[in-house]
């Protein structure tokens, strides 16, 4: 089923974004009670209660957050080769050394800590409304303007506000981080 490639698929992005298990478990959480709130609005979200917490938020979400998670790792402790393009001698090689040219240098695991203080708390569900709303706004645009779901301007809306939020989570947890001299 492509729905279910699709969750996991936005659940290993969702991870990467996030980089917190704890985090992306909530967020999962509260998608599914989003999905059953809106039921009645949007037909695609008309499901059986055991599609939206088993298939949904035990098997695909919870599939996409561990492979998430162990990119996360894995890209943290990724090695670097300096080694110019000219002297790698496979084609495979030369593809792979473009291809970690637009990785990051480091990947920092984030630490959202949000039961720390109450400020931290709304700081962290500050971050859990945008992306509900996000996420939220892509489906009823799909179903206002009448956006087939096999349609390729959402998939590339996605990826594209994907790419966007990833700096400015990025951006956003260091200034909501302890050591911001504001």
């Amino acid at each position: 089923d492509i729905f279910s490639v699709a969750h996991v698929l936005g659940w290993v992005a969702k991870s990467l974004l996030f980089r917190d298990y704890t985090l992306c478990f909530v967020l999962s959480l509260l998608w599914e009670l989003l999905e059953v709130s809106f039921q009645h609005l949007l037909p695609n979200f008309k499901e059986c209660w055991w599609d939206h917490y088993l298939l949904d938020f035990a098997g695909c979400n919870l599939i996409g957050m561990m492979v998430g998670i162990w990119c996360c790792q894995k890209l943290s402790a990724l090695e670097y080769n300096w080694t110019g393009v000219s002297r790698i001698p496979s084609t495979r090689g030369k593809i792979s050394r473009v291809v970690r040219q637009f990785t990051p240098f480091s990947f920092t695991q984030y630490s959202w800590a949000a039961l720390t203080s109450f400020k931290r708390l709304i700081q962290v569900l500050l971050l859990c409304g945008a992306s509900m709303t996000l996420e939220l706004n892509s489906f009823f645009l799909k179903h206002v303007l009448w956006i087939p779901p096999e349609c390729w301007i959402n998939t590339f809306r996605l990826v594209l506000m994907w790419s966007l939020a990833l700096p400015a989570v990025r951006e956003y947890y260091e200034y909501i981080g302890p050591h911001t001299h504001r």
